[in-house]
């Protein structure tokens, strides 16, 4: 089912207001000062920039804020991460506002789904303070918007974006990594039987692009496997 061209033309501003939307909103709610605790942590691994593999440690998100700190050498350091979080979290309601489109075709739906996220306290709170959250609901958000987009084309695209943005959110979390079961039974019991012979390359090269995404976690891990295998011959030599 198509949208009418007329609602189409309504649509179209909506996209651009569901976006500057949260982020006015996300920005005259912002949090000024640390908010608690781990906002001057996160701060502190974004200005290095701190990379491992420790799960707790979000490599994507202090990569990207010591790029954008370095970006924005002025003001507060504090305020300006947050901002980036608030940046993160409106393209997460966006998301979320594409999706109610693909699924329920109806704009007053995607509206009130989009809405309702962008005030909820999870995302509201992770947006107006320094948190790595939102960056995880972004790439959430997009890689849902490209499964069901590559559910109703069977374009492969979008089945391959799909992949990178799985991978990107391997690099951030590496718990994120957990979604592939999810994923790969959503996909293989989706496919018509008539497409199936394209989906094999299409998997293929969403699997090449989740290489790429978490390329970031993949160096990570090798350079921290390997010097914990030199220190452990360190130590036997001496």
């Amino acid at each position: 089912m198509k949208i009418p061209n007329a609602a189409r033309d309504f649509t179209s501003p909506l996209r651009h207001l569901f976006l500057l939307l949260p982020l006015a909103f996300y920005w005259y709610t912002a949090c000024r000062t640390p908010g608690w605790v781990d906002a001057t942590l996160i701060l502190r691994w974004a200005l290095e920039p701190n990379l491992g593999t420790w799960v707790n440690i979000h490599n994507l998100f202090n990569l990207l804020g010591h790029l954008w700190l370095r970006l924005l050498p002025f003001g507060d350091p504090h305020y300006r991460l947050v901002l980036l979080c608030g940046i993160f979290g409106a393209l997460a309601v966006h998301g979320i506002f594409l999706i109610g489109l693909e699924i329920c075709r109806r704009t007053a739906a995607a509206v009130l789904g989009a809405a309702t996220a962008m005030v909820c306290h999870t995302i509201w709170w992770h947006s107006t303070m320094i948190e790595v959250y939102t960056l995880n609901s972004f790439l959430t958000a997009m890689l849902v918007l490209c499964l069901i987009r590559y559910e109703k084309s069977g374009r492969g695209q979008h089945l391959g974006l799909a992949g990178l943005f799985f991978g990107l959110g391997i690099s951030n979390h590496v718990l994120m990594g957990l979604f592939i079961v999810p994923i790969l039974v959503l996909v293989v019991r989706r496919v018509p039987l008539g497409r199936f012979r394209n989906f094999v390359p299409h998997l293929l090269i969403a699997a090449g692009l989740t290489v790429v995404g978490a390329s970031l976690y993949i160096v990570v891990f090798i350079r921290d496997w390997m010097g914990a295998a030199a220190s452990r011959s360190g130590g036997q030599r001496l």
